[in-house]
C-alpha cells in the first residue's frame, strides 16, 4: 500500500519536477534505517504518482514491526483508517534502543550532518555526494521516531493511563517545546527546493510546563515506588527524541536552503545566457537537464519543454489524488480519488479517530483560522499551526504520535480529530464531533 499522508507535512501537494527527480534517484531512501537492523523491506519505499509523493507504507510497517514496534502502535500513527485495536502482547515493551544510544550520541550524529551540509558549494550540486546527507537525514528521522514510539509503548505499559494523559505528560513537561518557549523559525513551508524559506513564529507565553508527576497519578504507592525511576528514564528518552527532532528540522531546513541557493545560482546563470526568462524555471527541470543547460549542451527547444512542464503540473493539480492506494489499483487512481472526495463532500457522517475529544463538540468548520469554531487543516505542518487561533477542535488527515500537530493539540488541550480524508472539504459546514465520527449537520450556502 502507498500513502501520501506519511509525507503530508513535509512535501507540497504538487511536487516540483526537480523534487520528483530526486525521489526517483532515491527510491529506497526509507530503507537505510531498517537495513541497519538487517531488516529487509519491499522496494521501492517512495514513489511519485500524478506529481504527488507517496510512501510505501507496507514497507515502513514491516520495517517498524521488525525493529520491535507493535503493529497497533504503528497503525495508530500512520494507518489510522485500518482501525487496528491494541491487543495484549506476550512481549513486554522495553527501552531496547534507548539503552544502546545516548542523547550525546544523537547530538554527535546531528552535528556531523549539519557540519557536512555547511561545507557544500553550489557547483557540487551535480555530484552524487551532494545528496549523501538525504539518506542520513531520513535515517535519523526514522531512528528518532522509533525511539519515541518505543518509549511511548514502554510508558503505556507502566503508567496505566489513557493515551492522551501519557502524551500530555510527555509533551507538556518538555521545557524546549516550540509551543511552550515560543520561537521564530526560518524554515520552508515545504521541503521542496521550489519553495522559499518562511518566517514561522510561535510567540510566548503559549503554555505552561507541567510536572511529569501526573504519569504516576493512577499508580498505587507500591507500584509508584517500583516504577517511578523507569518512567522518568523513559520520559527522558522521549524528550531527547523530541529535542533531536527539532534540531533535525533545522538541519533539514539548512540543507533545503543550500540546495535552493545552488539551484537558483545556476538558474541565474542560465537566464543570463538568454535561455530562461525567470531563474525559478530551474525547478521545472531534472538535475541532468539543469547540468546540460548550465554547460550549453541542452539541445532540445527550451520554450516548448517549459510549456509542457507547466501544463503537466496544471493537469496534475486539477486532478484529485487518493490518500492511500494499493499498487494494483494505481491504474484506477482518478476513479478512486473521485469516490473518496464524494464520501466527504456528500456524506452526512464520517468515521474518524480522536485524541482528547471525549465530549460532543458542535460548530462551523473552516480552513481560515480567523473564521469558524472548528479548524480543518489540509496540511498539518508548523506553518499552518502558527496561524491557528486556538480553535475548539482541530480536524486533519494524519496525526502521528511524533508529529508537531499532535504535540500542539496536546499541549494546548485542543481536541484532535484525525483519519479524515480531504478535511478541507469540510470547510463551511456545521459539524457535530463525536469520539468516533463527525456528523455533518448543515452545509452553509
Amino acid at each position: 500500500m502507498y500513502s501520501r499522508s506519511f509525507f503530508r507535512a513535509l512535501f507540497p501537494e504538487i511536487a516540483s519536477p526537480y523534487l520528483q527527480d530526486l525521489v526517483e534517484r532515491f527510491p529506497d531512501i526509507l530503507a537505510y534505517y531498517f537495513l541497519a537492523f538487517d531488516i529487509k523491506t519491499p522496494s521501492p519505499t517512495i514513489i511519485t504518482a500524478a506529481s504527488r509523493i507517496y510512501a510505501n507504507i507496507s514497507a515502513i510497517s514491516a520495517g517498524f514491526e521488525g525493529a520491535g514496534i507493535r503493529r497497533e502502535l504503528f497503525c495508530c500513527s500512520y494507518l489510522p483508517r485500518q482501525k487496528v485495536l491494541f491487543k495484549e502482547s506476550r512481549n513486554k515493551p522495553s527501552l531496547f534502543l534507548a539503552k544502546r544510544i545516548t542523547s550525546q550520541e544523537i547530538d554527535t550524529l546531528l552535528n556531523e550532518i549539519n557540519s557536512s551540509i555547511k561545507n557544500k558549494g553550489a557547483y557540487a550540486i551535480f555530484n552524487d555526494d551532494f545528496y549523501e546527507e538525504l539518506p542520513r537525514i531520513s535515517f535519523t528521522a526514522l531512528f528518532l521516531n522509533f525511539l519515541f514510539m518505543e518509549g511511548f509503548a514502554y510508558l503505556k505499559s507502566l503508567s496505566e493511563l489513557e493515551d492522551i494523559e501519557i502524551l500530555r505528560g510527555i509533551f507538556a513537561s518538555r521545557k524546549n517545546s516550540f509551543f511552550i518557549t515560543g520561537q521564530r523559525l526560518q524554515i520552508p513551508e515545504f521541503f521542496d527546493p521550489a519553495y522559499p524559506e518562511a518566517n514561522i513564529e510561535f510567540t510566548p507565553p503559549l503554555a505552561e510546563v507541567v510536572s511529569a508527576e501526573a504519569l504516576f497519578s493512577k499508580l498505587s504507592p507500591f507500584k509508584r515506588f517500583l516504577r517511578r525511576e523507569k518512567i522518568i528514564r523513559a520520559l527522558n528518552v522521549m524528550h531527547s527524541a523530541l529535542d533531536g527532532r527539532d534540531k533535525l528540522l533545522k538541519i533539514a531546513a539548512e540543507f533545503h536552503k543550500t540546495t535552493r541557493s545552488a539551484l537558483l545560482e545556476h538558474g541565474r546563470y542560465i537566464k543570463s545566457r538568454k535561455k530562461f526568462l525567470d531563474e525559478n524555471h530551474v525547478f521545472l527541470f531534472e538535475s541532468a537537464d539543469i547540468r546540460r543547460l548550465a554547460n550549453d549542451s541542452y539541445y532540445s527547444n527550451i520554450e516548448p519543454a517549459l510549456e509542457y512542464k507547466k501544463n503537466f503540473i496544471r493537469r496534475c493539480a486539477a486532478q484529485a489524488a487518493v490518500y492511500d492506494i494499493y499498487e494494483e489499483d494505481i491504474k484506477y487512481f482518478g476513479l478512486i480519488a473521485e469516490k473518496q472526495t464524494a464520501q466527504v463532500s456528500e456524506g452526512v457522517k464520517l468515521s474518524c479517530l480522536s485524541l482528547g475529544g471525549n465530549e460532543e463538540i458542535r460548530g462551523v468548520c473552516s480552513t481560515n483560522p480567523d473564521e469558524g469554531e472548528l479548524s480543518c487543516l489540509k496540511i498539518p505542518n508548523l506553518a499552518s499551526l502558527s496561524c491557528l487561533k486556538t480553535p475548539n477542535a482541530l480536524i486533519c488527515d494524519l496525526a502521528p504520535l511524533f508529529s508537531y500537530v499532535t504535540e500542539y493539540c496536546v499541549i494546548n488541550k485542543i481536541p484532535l480529530y484525525y483519519s479524515v480524508r480531504f478535511p478541507e472539504l469540510l470547510s463551511g459546514k456545521r459539524l457535530t464531533l463525536h469520539k468516533g465520527d463527525i456528523e455533518i449537520n448543515v452545509v452553509n450556502k
